[in-house]
């Protein structure tokens, strides 16, 4: 496992490599091999189960599973489970030719458990085609009643909800969801979207129109990282919200993807407490970067901790992204100060976020192919990606997938669910759980001791802007080439203070060489 980051600082970027350091923490876990089969719960057998979300119900344990049966048929499970392992499932409601998506759960003050999920339809009358709603499931203290259901559509035939956000505690709202609506003039076209909560299940008034709110991310004042600028039709640029965290002064950082036709590329948007975006934030409230040309990359999940933002992405391999739990961090003002990664082998997921009970928050993701003991912790806000392996004394065989996590304050037990792959037809739902006692060396990380810089964004647009490494050498001389693959110079540029040049206009598409003057500094750079 190896550990390097990208900072992109002060209008430049450069590339550190840390050498290996354990990090000081507060917490070592050591597994509860007494709790239910010494330390294992199985619960679902017969399904093929993928956990969703989990939270502290009361005294116990709610699970949300998306789950098939043997003919694929989708069959979304709530369970709950007590301190002792004894377990129950939730009654689900049941509509005809409607299928129920789970997206996240979480309780309230007032004992109730509360799971956002899509309704998704299939219309086969004269308007035929899929439909999808927001749907709120509400279940009381009464675990044998069927929920409450409530209903959210923001006027499209298709939306789908994708994250929740928990809010500050000095708010008066119950937190945010995010998603996206198809544009029902261009159907493939995605806008992101948000519903600010209540806590009796509604919307609430004061942010966007009634407590919700569509973002188009197709603003001529926007230029994308392919080029394209003011001319666009706008059909062509969408993208969605993934995971959202609460901000200062009751704004919100959502995260997610930005697509132009051509991939998905990260997005991070600042919305004020009324829902607008802050102009002050990136580009008119919104940043995208393109860090994997012509690859699909978006944000996982996102934190803020101290006038830093976060973002954990979903991406596909590639030179540019490593297998292995990758994050960008941005200040307050949306730029981005470093791109950080832990490298894992293929196989790796990197699941989602949890806080410990010193309000820390650590990201959680598995490795299957070191099977039972493949499950980690990242200090998302360490220099180095510090981490730990959370080992168990009583291993079960085969692998543990997708394990999400939720530090339980009435156990006093760090609890992890993930998916069982045993080499069975069926992928049942297997948790345990440890407990904590203080240490001092918590968390690692392993790394390689090197430094390169990089310029930029890359690939680049004709008349952009391009960030370049400050390696100015003792005399001071910052000057840099742009060359054609002939070798001929066709641009010149000396910095003096300036970290940023400014691309011909006349380029063309192609790849070119950014050259230092000392000669011992030389990039390929392609601009599109």
């Amino acid at each position: 496992m190896n550990a390097y980051r990208l900072s992109l600082c002060s209008g430049f970027a450069c590339f550190i490599m840390t050498s290996t350091s354990i990090a000081q923490g507060q917490y070592t876990w050591n597994h509860d091999v007494a709790w239910i089969d010494q330390g294992w719960w199985l619960g679902g057998e017969g399904f093929w189960q993928q956990p969703v979300g989990l939270t502290q119900w009361q005294n116990a344990l709610a699970i949300a599973s998306e789950a098939f049966d043997s003919d694929g048929n989708s069959e979304p499970m709530v369970w709950r489970v007590e301190a002792d392992g004894q377990t129950s499932a939730l009654p689900m409601p049941s509509f005809d030719s409607l299928e129920i998506e789970l997206k996240h759960i979480r309780d309230d003050a007032a004992g109730n458990l509360w799971a956002l999920a899509n309704g998704i339809g299939m219309d086969l009358g004269e308007n035929k085609g899929l439909s999808s709603e927001w749907m709120q499931l509400k279940w009381s203290e009464n675990v044998g009643s069927e929920p409450e259901v409530t209903w959210l559509s923001f006027g499209s035939p298709f939306q789908s909800v994708l994250g929740w956000a928990e809010p500050t505690t000095t708010s008066n709202s119950a937190g945010l969801a995010v998603g996206y609506v198809l544009d029902p003039c261009c159907f493939h076209k995605e806008m992101p979207a948000l519903a600010l909560m209540d806590e009796s299940g509604g919307t609430q008034s004061g942010f966007g129109t009634g407590g919700t709110l569509i973002v188009d991310l197709s603003d001529s004042s926007v230029s994308d990282t392919l080029g394209i600028d003011n001319g666009l039709n706008r059909h062509e640029v969408g993208g969605y919200y993934n995971c959202a965290a609460a901000g200062p002064n009751g704004s919100w950082y959502a995260a997610g993807a930005y697509s132009n036709a051509y991939h998905y590329e990260l997005l991070l948007a600042k919305h004020l407490a009324n829902g607008e975006l802050d102009p002050e934030f990136g580009t008119e409230g919104w940043v995208h970067l393109n860090l994997s040309p012509g690859q699909n990359h978006s944000a996982k999940s996102i934190a803020v901790q101290e006038g830093t933002i976060a973002v954990i992405l979903e991406h596909e391999t590639t030179d540019e992204l490593a297998a292995g739990w990758n994050q960008i961090t941005f200040d307050f003002n949306g730029a981005p100060l470093s791109m950080q990664t832990l490298e894992f082998d293929e196989s790796w997921s990197s699941n989602g976020l949890l806080y410990l009970p010193n309000a820390d928050v650590v990201g959680i993701g598995t490795n299957p192919n070191e099977g039972m003991q493949g499950t980690y912790l990242i200090d998302v806000f360490s220099n180095d990606l510090s981490n730990i392996q959370l080992t168990t004394d009583e291993a079960w065989d085969s692998q543990w997938l997708h394990a999400l996590g939720v530090y339980h304050e009435g156990w006093e037990r760090l609890v992890a669910v993930g998916q069982w792959e045993n080499g069975a037809s069926d992928r049942p739902l297997l948790a345990t759980r440890w407990s904590a006692s203080i240490s001092q060396t918590v968390f690692e990380s392993s790394a390689v001791s090197q430094n390169i810089s990089m310029p930029f964004p890359n690939p680049a647009v004709a008349g952009g802007l391009l960030n370049v490494p400050d390696i100015a050498e003792a005399t001071g001389n910052n000057h840099w080439s742009l060359v054609d693959q002939t070798g001929r110079v066709i641009a010149l540029e000396w910095l003096e203070s300036s970290k940023q040049i400014c691309l011909p206009a006349t380029l063309s598409p192609g790849h070119y060489f950014l050259v230092h003057a000392s000669r011992t500094r030389h990039w390929q750079l392609m601009i599109h």
